[in-house]
């Protein structure tokens, strides 16, 4: 049986107003955040931006959204990441977890990135345009993933100091950095989640160590509209219909998509995080995963809306076995 830990909204003030940056290697192309259409149902979007710590760090740091905070902070709690790792980003735009993800997997890691609509992706970022629930699509990034060597980022190697400029030794230094606090997790969080080495898989038919998973089902493109701007991801991804019931139906079912893929290709150890607003079929979603991994986990960063829904599950630790017929009896996925 599964342990599973719910962690409450910590009280105290959120955990990253002290920190400098939220990146080890700050990325050097433009920062800047989407841009909102203006209009008279956006005026109260605007006076909650204007107000938001996150969104102001979020330019400073050069993440595409605010929503990287919310990962970063998943990551501080529950050691998701680790470098060379290959993370799997459901949901990628506008790209701000990818952000995050490659500052923390590399060098040497690789991060693939799929959504359904068009986006740029952020450096280092592998992507797919397409729906995951389409089998094509899903084939094709397996095809992908099976081979080691795409989409991973390169480790830089220098052999005199001449041979580099200032920035380029702050990068090493870093790097040194970097491994320690790799051993700093390892301790903290453990390598192998309690598995021994008959349950750690090192293959290639499993491929993936995360799988992250911040679907949202995108606003639809009404007929006789100017298609621009239902086309930016920002105004389509990171709005709801604010009808719960619906809001709630359709990220279950987003989860359960990116949980039936998890179960193709993610190894033992393995991470899961997939976001989910809540309603009456979370309880469901929970004995899923309690169905699939080790340990089980919910969790409301400091960084999301006090007034949003939303809520994350961080699973850990792929049960050996398991198929998809005992998660998804219905078949439906």
């Amino acid at each position: 049986m599964a342990a599973i830990t719910t962690l409450r909204r910590i009280e105290s003030p959120p955990l990253f107003l002290s920190l400098p940056s939220v990146f080890t290697n700050p990325p050097r192309s433009s920062c800047a955040l989407g841009t909102r259409y203006n209009s008279t149902s956006s005026s109260q979007w605007k006076r909650r931006q204007v107000r938001d710590v996150f969104v102001h760090r979020a330019k400073r740091d050069c993440l595409k959204s605010r929503a990287g905070f919310k990962l970063i902070e998943l990551d501080l709690k529950h050691g998701i990441f680790r470098r060379g790792q290959t993370v799997v980003d459901l949901g990628f735009a506008p790209g701000a977890w990818s952000q995050v993800a490659v500052d923390k997997v590399s060098p040497g890691g690789r991060v693939i990135g799929v959504d359904i609509l068009p986006s740029q992706p952020p450096p280092g970022v592998s992507t797919f345009q397409g729906s995951m629930k389409s089998v094509g699509v899903r084939e094709l990034l397996k095809k992908f993933l099976m081979d080691p060597e795409r989409g991973k980022m390169r480790e830089k190697r220098y052999l005199r100091k001449g041979d580099v400029d200032e920035q380029e030794l702050v990068e090493i230094e870093r790097d040194y950095l970097d491994r320690e606090r790799d051993i700093e997790r390892e301790e903290k969080f453990g390598g192998a989640a309690g598995f021994g080495e008959d349950d750690v898989d090192v293959g290639m038919e499993r491929p993936v160590d995360v799988v992250l998973s911040d679907m949202s089902d995108p606003w639809p493109i009404p007929a006789l509209t100017y298609r621009k701007s239902f086309d930016n991801v920002f105004i389509r991804l990171m709005n709801t219909s604010g009808i719960p019931v619906q809001d709630h139906a359709y990220s279950i079912d987003l989860c359960y998509t990116a949980l039936s893929f998890a179960m193709d290709v993610l190894r033992r150890p393995g991470v899961f995080v997939c976001k989910v607003y809540q309603g009456d079929q979370e309880d469901e979603l929970r004995a899923r995963l309690e169905l699939m991994f080790a340990s089980v986990c919910c969790d409301k960063p400091d960084s999301s809306r006090s007034e949003s829904r939303e809520v994350y599950y961080v699973s850990r630790g792929l049960v050996k076995g398991v198929t998809k017929e005992k998660v998804f009896p219905e078949g439906s996925y």
